[in-house]
């Protein structure tokens, strides 16, 4: 399989934000109060997770960092919200430049449930991106090449529907997450019977690597 570009020398880092909270202990450095962290981006409205910070008014930050690599880095930031107490907070991945709502309550259980069954809790950490003009449907994620080394760009023609494309586009992405991307072009079963989809050779695009994926419509 192909190899990614984060190295477990690479300290990773995701940032918390929890209103009053109390991060007794923790460095000055690594905190910030009542302002947007500096890692935070703008950018497209995404499927899950929040396209815009919560209010950052009258709460504190932290900056959570691990030199893991990508996976597990990835699940040490978890593991260390979970560990700053309980409440719903707000949890932001500067590799996909997205937030999301924090629960340790329901978040912490989920993501060891996850990982007993060998899957990466994907939804977390990964942006989808959806595209349905042209007579079509196009689904990019953001911040699988922390990953995989290359994010996905997964183009299909009507009248396959965005939720179609969307679970094929994850399943494709949980494999590269777990086996570090595809070793090149290749066809590969969808999810349902009949479903093929196309993985080309890898492109560069917004100067990010992108592996283009073709769903193949069934032949007669």
């Amino acid at each position: 399989m192909g190899s990614g570009t984060a190295t477990p020398a690479q300290a990773a880092r995701a940032w918390l934000w929890r209103p009053n909270a109390d991060f007794a202990g923790c460095e000055p450095d690594n905190r910030w109060t009542g302002a947007t962290p500096p890692m935070f981006v703008d950018g497209p409205v995404a499927l899950f997770g929040m396209p815009t910070p919560p209010d950052l008014s009258g709460g504190d930050g932290l900056c959570l960092t691990s030199a893991a690599p990508p996976l597990e880095a990835a699940l040490d930031m978890f593991r260390q919200a979970a560990a700053v107490g309980a409440g719903e907070a707000a949890l932001y991945w500067p590799p996909a430049q997205l937030w999301s709502r924090f629960d340790r309550d329901f978040v912490a259980p989920s993501v060891a449930a996850l990982e007993r069954q060998g899957l990466p809790p994907v939804m977390h950490f990964i942006a989808f991106l959806c595209d349905e003009a042209g007579g079509g449907v196009c689904v990019r994620t953001r911040g699988l090449l922390f990953f995989a080394g290359a994010e996905l760009r997964l183009s299909a023609p009507s009248p396959v529907s965005a939720r179609e494309a969307l679970r094929a586009a994850a399943r494709l992405t949980i494999d590269a997450m777990l086996q570090r991307g595809p070793a090149g072009p290749m066809i590969v079963d969808g999810l349902n019977k009949g479903e093929r989809l196309r993985l080309g050779a890898p492109i560069v695009e917004g100067g990010d690597r992108v592996i283009p994926v073709e769903w193949i419509p069934p032949g007669p």
